[in-house]
């Protein structure tokens, strides 16, 4: 059950990432339905708009980047330290995982922080699994934009401290269903080395279709190989003190709640042929002449659900493409080829176009 936190006090507030044993200590065959013993050597998260919510807000700029295979003894990794939480109410922990723009904490090395930028990357996972005689290798560099929006239960703060912990799920990534049904596997990823050469990567998996198994069920979402199949499974890592469920949040808060600044106002339809319709259609039906063939389709924009017409939400989404889980699309930013205006000018031809004018 998850309830509001009243203190009336002050005190020290901790707010800690966790892996859980099976990414420090490693996964035992026998948690895995095919018999495979799974280590992870790097499993590196960057994690930013860090904030604790309820009567006020705490937010914590910046990135945070940490490598759980380091042990923690169980108590998780630091992220802060809050001296003085001020008396009132604390009921939400909001959280992404991110690229690393300023990375102004966490316990990893330069080298990490830069293999993350030069991949465009929020999390890279590195290890091995091995049965009998069998070993082989994984090293998947997983790009994932997606936030979190945590209630957190009253356990986790009493008198005058507490804590609260962002719990990274490693094992969802092995999962062979996107339902409630998952098992950890690892045949099918271990069948997916098809150079032999010991290590799969995501070009491998890529390669990998799930359609003709029974297992590896998506939830009725359209996934075809086994590389996308694992990128929607990494949206399911983040929790909040151990199995605690999140909300998802797909637009960063960075863009959260902007408005128009007009001045670019009926250029909509040209900006739109000229940047767009080669694969959303001349009218947006998702059928334009680049359109076949591409995994996934381009967005009917005649067909948007409700929850996508934020102007918020289109503005990020065409500033930034969709090059990144859960989108894993071929759709280009924009923003560094249009101005912010432009950007605007395109949200409100989606619109025209959604309401076929």
């Amino acid at each position: 059950m998850s309830v509001s936190i009243v203190c009336g006090c002050q005190g020290p507030y901790e707010l800690r990432v966790y892996g859980e044993a099976f990414v420090e200590e490693g996964i035992p065959a026998t948690a895995a339905q095919d018999g495979w013993d799974i280590k992870f050597t790097e499993f590196v998260v960057a994690i930013a708009e860090v904030s604790l919510e309820g009567d006020d807000r705490i937010e914590l700029p910046g990135s945070y980047v940490f490598d759980l295979t380091r042990p923690s003894g169980g108590e998780g990794h630091l992220l802060a330290d809050i001296p003085e939480v001020e008396t009132g109410t604390y009921s939400v922990v909001r959280y992404r995982f991110e690229q690393p723009a300023e990375v102004v904490g966490g316990n990893v090395t330069d080298a990490q922080i830069e293999h993350l930028r030069a991949k465009n990357t929020a999390l890279h996972v590195v290890g091995q699994a091995t049965r009998g005689d069998e070993r082989v290798g994984f090293d998947w560099d997983i790009p994932i934009s997606f936030g979190h929006h945590c209630k957190i239960d009253e356990r986790v703060r009493t008198n005058s401290s507490g804590r609260t912990e962002m719990t990274i799920h490693a094992d969802h990534l092995l999962l062979d269903d996107l339902g409630p049904d998952g098992r950890i596997s690892f045949d099918l990823i271990a069948a997916s080395d098809v150079d032999g050469d010991g290590l799969v990567l995501p070009a491998e998996l890529a390669q990998t279709s799930i359609l003709p198994l029974a297992r590896y069920q998506t939830a009725g979402l359209d996934i075809e190989d086994l590389w996308t199949y694992i990128g929607n499974l990494a949206l399911t890592l983040g929790h909040v003190d151990g199995e605690g469920g999140c909300d998802a949040v797909y637009t960063p808060a960075r863009y959260a709640g902007t408005t128009s600044l007009g001045s670019a106002a009926g250029q909509g339809a040209a900006l739109y042929a000229t940047h767009c319709a080669s694969c959303h259609g001349e009218h947006g039906d998702g059928d334009g002449p680049l359109a076949e063939g591409m995994k996934p389709r381009p967005s009917n924009l005649t067909a948007l659900p409700h929850a996508t017409l934020q102007d918020d939400y289109l503005y990020f989404r065409i500033a930034e493409g969709g090059a990144f889980f859960p989108y894993a699309s071929t759709m280009p930013g924009m923003s560094k080829v249009l101005s912010e205006a432009e950007i605007w000018a395109l949200v409100d031809e989606v619109h025209v176009l959604r309401h076929g004018h």
